[in-house]
């Protein structure tokens, strides 16, 4: 929660004009993954596209590409495996549990830096304009589904368990 927080916060800080509305989206977004590790699952996928979705406000806001896109990507990638694991180990206590961090650092670590790669390359500025924002949302909403879909098809095929 505190790296969604400090996502959050961040797209709040950075959005000029648009500071409220990234704010609230945010913070829609927090509540959400709250629901979700509550138990409420279907959320986990709508609360870190609303997160993703607050940083898309700051782009909007801006003239400049930003460079913070690898950075911003790559913690919301490790919130959303947060997440997920804290899903995963309140069903299932994890059989080597000093694996996990190490993990979490290789993906997060790796994420950077092929994000990295495309700015580094080109030095291009990014395509701007509503087009590019549009399409850069449906890549965000296709990778973020994926997940999303995959944790619902898990959770359909699981059987109640009674306790008794």
């Amino acid at each position: 929660m505190l790296v969604l927080a400090g996502l959050g916060g961040y797209a709040a800080s950075r959005a000029g004009s648009l500071a409220p509305a990234a704010g609230a989206i945010a913070l829609a977004g927090l509540v959400g993954v709250l629901l979700a590790l509550a138990g409420f699952a279907g959320f986990l996928g709508w609360g870190l596209a609303l997160v993703a979705g607050s940083y898309l406000l700051v782009d909007l806001a801006r003239s400049m590409p930003l460079a913070t896109a690898p950075v911003y990507g790559a913690g919301l990638l490790l919130a959303a495996e947060l997440a997920y694991a804290a899903r995963e180990l309140w069903v299932v206590p994890e059989e080597r549990p000093q694996r996990r961090v190490p993990w979490l650092a290789g993906v997060t670590a790796c994420a950077l830096g092929a994000a990295y790669v495309p700015v580094a390359a080109t030095h291009a500025p990014a395509p701007s304009g509503l087009a590019a924002e549009l399409a850069a949302l449906a890549a965000a909403a296709a990778l973020l589904a994926i997940p999303a879909l995959l944790a619902r098809r898990r959770a359909d095929h699981e059987e109640p368990t009674t306790s008794g």
